[in-house]
């Protein structure tokens, strides 16, 4: 492993103060001593840093902490400089050696990038066993299948890119513009399709819900609550998961748009003796295998 001073320096991205965000935090902190001609103006360069896992200070969500400073191109004195907290505007000193302190926050260094770099994960790819690439994974890499579970109209990508790339950003609500088209609302597209293939009674019995209520939502006349429609989710995604015998777990929309998309779906059997099914709603091929299920059922076990 390199042995360079760099190394053990603090982690520091440079980024332009190009909005009216990026100057707010230093409006009460370093620019309010200042005389104009020495404060931090519109497209001036700012520094920002990367806090250590487990080193954000209590009441600061992760998500909404990111310290910055005013640009300073000797490194020797990032150690010794105030740091402002670019959502709170609170100030703080900060350290790379040692555990988190109250009184300084531990930040990332060089050589922390740098070893974590080695092992990043490709969420691209899959490893052995078909599973998702992670820091462990080792071997030989092959493509990782996407899904369409959704869509949803989103506005400009580019909102803020340097702020996004430069990790000032960490919640991707606060760039990214979502507008939802109820046409296209996955309720409507993927669940009510795959819970119209299976009995209603059987749908009615797993939700604990009323069958005339569970027609209802099939046929559009009304909209479930979150709970009944968070329910009626996964029932749909087990019921479609046990028709394509899908392993390991997967998200329930992935299961349910395979199982609408897939031609197994179109050519369902009888739970009991195996038969292909014609009624589209039903679960037995007879009254025979339906008699035999609720045998099961009541059966002691």
């Amino acid at each position: 492993m390199l042995d360079r001073e760099w190394l053990d320096r603090p982690y520091v991205s440079r980024i332009s103060a190009a909005s009216a965000a990026a100057l707010r935090p230093l409006r009460n902190s370093y620019n309010a001593h200042l005389a104009f001609e020495e404060q931090i103006k519109p497209f001036n360069f700012l520094l920002c840093v990367h806090v250590a896992p487990f080193s954000h200070p209590d009441g600061y969500p992760p998500e909404r902490f990111q310290l910055v400073a005013p640009f300073e191109r000797d490194p020797r004195r990032w150690l010794e400089m105030e740091w402002t907290d670019h959502y709170s505007g609170q100030s703080f000193r900060i350290h790379t050696d040692g555990s988190p302190s109250p009184n300084s926050i531990k930040v990332k260094t060089n050589r922390n990038v740098l070893d974590r770099y080695r092992t990043h994960p490709e969420p691209k790819s899959l490893g052995a066993g078909c599973k998702p690439c992670d820091r462990q994974t080792a071997g030989l890499l092959q493509r990782r299948p996407v899904t369409v579970t959704e869509i949803v109209y989103i506005g400009k990508e580019s909102n803020r890119l340097e702020d996004a790339t430069a990790g000032l950003v960490h919640e991707l609500g606060d760039i990214l513009n979502a507008y939802n088209d109820p046409r296209l609302d996955p309720w409507r597209t993927l669940v009510i399709p795959v819970l119209k293939a299976f009995s209603t009674a059987e749908i009615a019995a797993r939700a604990d819900l009323d069958r005339r209520t569970i027609e209802r939502f099939l046929s559009g006349r009304s909209y479930p609550r979150r709970m009944n429609r968070n329910k009626l989710v996964a029932i749909a995604a087990e019921l479609a998961a046990g028709v394509l015998a899908t392993e390991p777990p997967r998200p329930p929309l992935a299961v349910l748009r395979e199982y609408r998309d897939s031609a197994s779906a179109m050519v369902r059997v009888c739970t009991i003796c195996g038969a292909e099914l014609h009624n589209a709603r039903a679960i037995y091929c007879s009254s025979a295998c339906k008699k035999r299920a609720y045998r099961n059922r009541r059966a002691p076990k």
